[in-house]
């Protein structure tokens, strides 16, 4: 009898479960001015997981209507300060002046940006100075400073690092001596 008692005990119970899910950890990539080559997790196709290489792409050129110029694409930027494309000192873009290049996805969300410049405008390249690349038109007057971050060295003078100008220096620099000091665009 005691059997009989027993298994309808244990038939009448219910049976309950608890389902767990495991936390996903994927983050969101938002672009401006740019698009995905290939998408994502998620309804807009722009979430991954940290460690991901995504690769990200802008326009070589874009046309504005309203001031029908043509600008082309200079650099990569964060979309605000806080979400910028540095994390804790690390770049999650690998070449910020490529416009095809890859977003080491950090374990938060992230927003990239793509600027574009003006046609007529030239590059500006220091080395160990600021700015390190800038985008200027002819004629532009635009300040320049020397890196004097290592010990023991003291700022000398200005000079062309390649032959990428034919230009005397002393025709577009105030002051060939100064650390800090002013150049007018050629």
């Amino acid at each position: 009898m005691m059997q009989n008692w027993l298994l309808k005990y244990l038939l009448v119970l219910p049976l309950s479960f608890q389902f767990f899910t495991a936390n996903s950890n994927y983050y969101e990539l938002w672009l401006e001015n740019a698009f995905l080559p290939i998408l994502g997790e998620g309804s807009n196709g722009n979430a991954f997981l940290p460690g991901k290489r995504i690769s990200i792409e802008a326009a070589e050129s874009i046309y504005d209507s309203v001031s029908n110029k043509i600008y082309f694409f200079d650099q990569w930027v964060g979309i605000n300060t806080l979400v910028p494309i540095y994390y804790n000192g690390l770049p999650f873009v690998e070449d910020a002046y490529d416009r095809q290049t890859i977003v080491f996805m950090p374990r938060n969300n992230i927003a990239v940006k793509a600027l574009y410049r003006e046609q007529n405008t030239f590059k500006l390249q220091l080395k160990d100075a600021i700015p390190e690349i800038r985008f200027v038109k002819p004629g532009t007057l635009v300040e320049i400073q020397a890196h004097l971050t290592e010990l023991g060295k003291v700022f000398s003078y200005w000079k062309w690092s390649n032959d990428s100008s034919n230009l005397p220096l002393d025709s577009i620099i105030a002051s060939q001596y100064q650390a800090t000091t002013h150049i007018i665009m050629p």
